[in-house]
């Protein structure tokens, strides 16, 4: 968006949220919904992988400013005189290893898969073995030709999800760092197809490419490496779609970590096992009637004594048990339970006292000390095998235990500082989402996280992309998204996690927020609004105009509410002095014009109807809910019952049913409520 128009919009707002806007009552009805039934797109129904549509710059987006990230993103890719495919038949084949990793395996079906449905060639996949001295081949992995060929794939400057492309000879090499586990090799052949058809994956079924005929050899020296090294979101449904997760470039935590929640002290040692036999194991706020304590209760208002030695040796013993369990993952977050309060006993008193530190200090001791445990007991089975293990500086715990000394910040003790092997997970709960985090605002996070970063350079992030309180409403971290994330490269953080919801469905705009910030966690230099832009007229297809329209009006009337109404980080959905008449009826005019549109696909194309009838729909929910909830005295009863209608169908057809991430408020109730009311 340029400034001018965002400016401009601002102004508008302002006079429509004055003026409380001019209709009465709607004059453009909700498309018919009597479809409900309609599954969507499966990559073909779009219409945008037919190759009809270019999109001719996703390999190169113009950067922002001058901003350089940590990260490597260089690539020379120059056209040769030969070819890859000529006049619908190719010579190559993929080479993968003999003993491929899943990665590498899913890279060669990747690059077959879109090579046959763009230019109709199907290439063969042999092994390494198979392969004999035939050049024409593309080598996708570590495979003998690559170890051959003198290419460096080194693991120290690819790291995990780095990869390189290069060209000898007449053959292409696509490849992650050896002793990854191969996601490089994945995220390569993307780029190889990227640079070839010009594909981009929008999500798990919205991919586009060019149709081409011809495709030259090219001659690639590409090297990618991510600006942020582990990459993740917490959306329901992206993180249970492996193939959303792959083509977003987020990590599958599952691939390497052991399968542990944010909160995760009572998963190593839950007390239902445990609390009966050792209630001095654990902290509970109000008093140790275990027998009338529910899981919920436990996880929200208890933890761990850590001052326990028995305790800590029954953790290790767990923890060392549950890798030996999980022989292909080495990293494991241990995270306190969410309360806002600690242990208080004499035992975690005395610990403060000894170490003249405070609650987050004796917490590092802790970690420290049961991930030295833990990894004694593994190596007595699998020598040589290395932990890390992540502490959550949250709450209780995100105070860093240091102090100043002649204006430097240094460490309480020797004790307090993390081992090599320990990340700390800073989480800036309750951070001003809509200001920046080097805002004044801000203030208070910018301070914990300077001093965690006196203690350790192994600092990962969870930060909060969604409205938990709400998840009908926009969380309105748009605009503050990319500065965020820069801050947080900028200041030695290497993991980080847009923590979704990730045990309820969401129902709007999740699918843009979650590319845009996939784009900008693999390169932070790309164009925010352009990223923005390119996913809207994508993925939203001919109401692409009109969902460009809302998203600028409801992110600019977002900053106006938070200047002029106070709005704040969390707002809870029940207070409609944030959604003034005038702005929901602004919005709904947008939205109704976009499902109009979407319906004239109807009788030409019913394959494209039903893929962007939904994402319309979904798209407009958020207004909608505000229409029924907040203005029911506004739209007469025919409409009502229509637009309620609309309502409950597009939340049942994408399982939406929660109101909130702890599922206390559900839709079904609104809707009887909404019908009560009005039908």
């Amino acid at each position: 968006m340029k400034k001018f128009l965002k400016i401009l919009c601002l102004v508008l707002v302002s006079v429509i949220f004055m003026t409380g806007c001019a209709s009465k009552t709607p004059d453009v009805p909700v498309g018919d919904t009597g479809n409900a039934g309609g599954t969507g797109t499966d990559g073909s129904a779009s219409g945008g992988n037919t190759g009809g549509s270019a999109i001719t710059d996703s390999v190169n987006y113009t950067v922002s400013d001058d901003y350089k990230g940590p990260g490597t993103h260089e690539a020379s890719v120059v056209a040769t005189d030969k070819y890859f495919v000529r006049n619908g038949k190719s010579d190559y084949k993929i080479v993968i290893p003999d003993s491929y990793a899943e990665y590498e395996y899913e890279a060669a079906v990747l690059i077959r898969k879109n090579m046959l449905l763009a230019a109709g060639v199907t290439l063969p996949v042999i092994n390494s073995s198979e392969a004999g001295s035939d050049a024409k081949i593309l080598s996708v992995g570590d495979t003998e030709q690559l170890r051959e060929s003198g290419i460096s794939v080194p693991y120290d400057t690819l790291g995990d999800d780095g990869f390189r492309i290069v060209t000898k000879g007449e053959t292409v090499y696509i490849s992650g760092a050896r002793s990854a586990l191969r996601a490089g090799t994945l995220f390569g052949a993307q780029e190889f197809l990227r640079h070839t058809i010009n594909w981009e994956a929008y999500s798990d079924v919205e991919i586009q490419y060019d149709s081409k005929n011809v495709i030259p050899l090219y001659n690639f020296v590409v090297t990618e490496v991510p600006d942020v090294a582990y990459r993740r979101t917490g959306y329901y449904d992206v993180i249970h779609n492996s193939t959303w997760m792959n083509n977003l470039r987020f990590n599958e935590r599952d691939k390497s970590e052991l399968p542990f929640s944010g909160h995760s002290h009572f998963e190593v040692l839950p007390p239902a096992e445990y609390v009966h036999e050792h209630p001095e194991w654990y902290w509970w706020e109000d008093g140790k009637d275990y027998d009338s304590v529910s899981n919920l209760d436990f996880f929200l208002y208890a933890q761990l004594n850590i001052s326990n030695e028995e305790m800590q040796e029954e953790f290790a013993q767990r923890l060392a048990q549950r890798f030996l369990e999980n022989p292909g993952k080495n990293f494991a977050h241990l995270g306190i339970q969410d309360s806002r309060g600690y242990c208080d006993c004499d035992g975690c008193k005395a610990l403060m006292e000894k170490y003249n530190t405070n609650f987050a200090g004796i917490s590092v001791i802790f970690t420290n000390k049961v991930a030295r445990r833990a990894q004694e007991l593994i190596w007595e089975t699998d020598p040589g095998r290395n932990i890390t293990v992540e502490m959550f500086a949250y709450y209780s715990t995100i105070d860093p235990p240091v102090h100043e000394e002649n204006g430097v910040l240094v460490p309480d003790c020797e004790e307090v500082i993390p081992d090599d092997n320990v990340y700390i997970q800073f989480t800036p709960l309750g951070y001003k989402v809509f200001e920046t985090l080097d805002d004044p605002a801000n203030a208070e996070y910018v301070k914990y996280l300077e001093g965690w970063k006196v203690l350790t350079d192994k600092i990962s992030t969870w930060f909060y992309g969604f409205n938990w309180s709400s998840l009908i409403v926009n969380h309105n971290n748009w605009e503050t998204v990319q500065a965020n994330l820069r801050y947080f490269v900028d200041n030695g953080v290497q993991r980080i996690y847009d923590q979704g919801p990730n045990n309820v469905k969401v129902i709007h705009m999740f699918e843009l927020k979650v590319w845009v910030e996939s784009k900008l966690m693999w390169n932070l230099s790309l164009n925010y609004d352009k990223l923005v832009n390119e996913f809207i007229d994508r993925y939203y297809g001919i109401a692409a105009p009109e969902i460009n329209e809302m998203y600028d009006f409801m992110t600019t009337y977002y900053q106006y509410a938070h200047k002029e109404l106070d709005m704040t980080n969390m707002y809870w959905h029940g207070n409609s002095k944030y959604f003034s008449f005038g702005y929901v009826e602004a919005v709904r005019k947008i939205m109704e014009r976009a499902m109009e549109k979407v319906e004239t696909l109807k009788t030409t194309d019913v394959a494209a109807y039903e893929t962007y009838y939904w994402r319309a729909a979904r798209a407009y929910t958020e207004n909608v809910f505000f229409q029924m909830q907040y203005y029911q005295d506004r739209y007469p009863r025919e409409y009502a019952e229509k637009m309620i209608n609309f309502f409950e169908t597009t939340v049942q057809k994408f399982n939406v049913t929660a109101m909130n991430e702890i599922n206390t408020g559900v839709y079904a109730t609104y809707i009887s409520q909404w019908r009560d009311r009005y039908v």
